[in-house]
């Protein structure tokens, strides 16, 4: 890819701090959520601890990232693209599709995933380990995953395509 692609830019390594649970109820403000719609492809098999992926937004934004680790930190490398110069990647790849819901907070990011096949989680994610370590749970919050793989995109994404 030449460099002056306008996509091209080296991206550094940045340490994710994240926090998943099962979503019990929606927050009686989830109408000031911004939504995005997410195509996922996935290159990598769940039990790797490298997982490659591709992902694209409704509003045409793509990008294709790597991140290491699993649980609640993560390394994360990755670039903007345009999705014709990748999609050949996304042929043997384990896709996915889900509703995203946002809203930023002071010190932390609140995210709401609403799988194709039903599931939904809530992420927290913030830049500083602190906050997600002492994160409170709240009331409409179901159940932790974080540290629990079959709650993992990459994980959701080839049981999909196991099954059909």
């Amino acid at each position: 890819m030449s460099k002056n692609n306008k996509y091209y830019k080296m991206q550094e390594i940045t340490i994710e701090y994240e926090r998943r649970f099962i979503l019990k109820d929606f927050p009686n403000d989830f109408d000031t959520y911004k939504k995005s719609r997410i195509e996922q492809w996935y290159l990598t098999k769940p039990d790797n601890p490298v997982s490659i992926r591709i992902r694209r937004y409704d509003d045409g934004r793509c990008y294709f990232d790597v991140k290491k680790g699993f649980g609640m930190e993560r390394e994360k490398i990755g670039n903007k693209h345009e999705f014709k110069d990748i999609e050949i990647y996304t042929k043997n790849a384990y896709p996915m599709q889900k509703d995203r819901y946002k809203k930023h907070h002071d010190d932390y990011l609140m995210i709401i995933d609403i799988f194709d096949d039903g599931l939904k989680l809530i992420e927290i994610e913030s830049k500083n380990k602190d906050v997600i370590q002492n994160f409170q749970p709240l009331d409409w919050f179901g159940e932790e995953v974080t540290n629990n793989i079959e709650y993992t995109n990459n994980y959701i994404a080839y049981d999909n395509y196991l099954k059909h």
